[in-house]
């Protein structure tokens, strides 16, 4: 709303507190913490504050997460980090890796409607090009 700034210092004051209570509630389950929800937040408000790069690693580790992925929250998080990034680094000039992450996503569940959004701005970005080349 305004204060990326004041959002970026409450996710970072959380993230230890979820640690410890993921670590816990994982005891012996040899399972790495898996911040989805934290990094697609965290990812909107750098995006707020101006530091694309920043935003796409934290969307790099979202869709690329560090367990198996089997559960449908898992997947969840996965398909959007993958369309979030792919709408990203379409918007930093990188076309053909955005269609090859979509491509995954579609490869994996064909439906995904949280794809579509990024679907729709990396065939924007698509025509935008082919409109400037034939300039």
């Amino acid at each position: 709303e305004g204060h990326p700034d004041a959002a970026a210092s409450a996710l970072e004051a959380v993230k230890p507190k979820w640690t410890a209570m993921y670590l816990k509630n994982t005891k012996g389950m040899a399972r790495k913490p898996y911040w989805a929800f934290w990094n697609f937040t965290m990812a909107k408000v750098r995006l707020a504050q101006g530091k694309t790069d920043e935003a796409i690693a934290l969307e790099e580790e979202m869709a690329n997460p560090p367990n198996p992925w089997n559960d449908f929250e898992s997947r969840r998080w996965v398909y959007e980090g993958r369309a979030a990034l792919a709408e990203l680094v379409a918007r930093k000039g990188d076309l053909e890796r955005a269609d090859k992450l979509l491509a995954e996503n579609h490869k994996w569940n064909p439906n995904w409607a949280p794809t579509r959004t990024a679907e729709l701005a990396v065939a924007q970005m698509h025509r935008e090009r082919v409109q400037a080349a034939s300039k």
